[in-house]
């Protein structure tokens, strides 16, 4: 499909940083994961709303394996998971390699596509008020209601089912994200197209694993709760592609070309909600195509 590249002219901001993706996190599925304290950025109550956001792509077709979940022994508040147990509006197992999201017994609800074993996956979980609901790649899969969730505390993990080790995780994850409110599908895709800053409303941990070393990765959220890797955690340069440009708010004017993501065809441009002038497109020929008061 042809597509058509696009000049832009920024007539309210000159410098530009293009956001970058070097490593990711690596799963060994037999005895490493990842913790992070248990606090604000983490505890949500059965009458919060949250999201929980992250890529993972899996490394063999093994179910119930735990991706991110919060729990403490055998019991977890919420959690994303390559699915195992049955689907809860339904009572039927999902489909092998399903993403499953909800909270301990029987409470959560499964994608209806299995997820890619050689592409990235992007994950989102939403609860309000009891009703879950799961994305995958961006789109609403199942919502489920049931009863608010019971909160047993303890930390949220990567690759383990949160303090005990079972359903250790074999795979990747990339660029988790918690938020205080249940994202709807706009704004999920907009975090899978382009990562947060850190700086959002109702962003409360933010871990981009851009470290590509040592045994922490830092939470770019106010809330600076970082993660300690354990047993080996691997730092891995393959990681899901993105393309998406933010600006600072100085006075100018600025050319920049904007190329279709490799993945998804779609590039992003995030703007700051203060900046004010006009965003002006035009094609190869310097025609213009359209443009936009901000």
């Amino acid at each position: 499909m042809k597509r058509t590249l696009l000049f832009f002219l920024l007539v309210a901001s000159i410098p530009l940083f293009s956001q970058q993706n070097n490593f990711s996190l690596e799963f060994d599925g037999l005895n490493d994961f990842v913790e992070f304290e248990e606090d604000s950025s983490t505890n949500f109550t059965p009458t919060d709303s949250f999201s929980i956001l992250l890529w993972v792509k899996i490394a063999n077709n093994n179910n119930c394996q735990a991706i991110a979940v919060k729990g403490l022994g055998g019991f977890w508040d919420y959690g994303i998971w390559k699915g195992c147990w049955i689907d809860g509006p339904s009572g039927n197992y999902g489909p092998t390699n399903a993403a499953m999201f909800g909270f301990h017994g029987n409470h959560h609800t499964f994608s209806n596509d299995s997820l890619s074993s050689t592409n990235w996956n992007f994950l989102a979980g939403t609860y309000n008020t009891g009703t879950w609901k799961l994305y995958l790649n961006g789109a609403l899969h199942r919502s489920y209601g049931s009863s608010p969730f019971i909160s047993y505390g303890g930390p949220l993990t990567l690759g383990r089912k949160g303090t005990v080790y079972q359903n250790l995780f074999d795979g990747k994850i990339d660029e988790l994200s918690l938020w205080k409110d249940d994202l709807d599908s706009n704004q999920i895709r907009d975090v899978m197209l382009c990562p947060p800053s850190g700086n959002e409303d109702d962003l409360v941990g933010y871990w981009n694993f851009e470290e590509g070393g040592g045994t922490t990765t830092e939470d770019k959220s106010p809330n600076d709760n970082p993660g300690i890797l354990n047993f080996g955690v691997n730092w891995s340069s393959d990681t899901p592609a993105y393309s998406c440009f933010s600006f600072t708010e100085e006075l100018g004017q600025l050319h920049v070309i904007i190329q279709p993501n490799p993945s998804w065809g779609i590039s992003t441009l995030r703007l700051p909600y203060s900046m004010k002038g006009k965003v002006v497109f035009t094609n190869l020929l310097g025609d213009e195509v359209t443009k936009q008061d901000l």
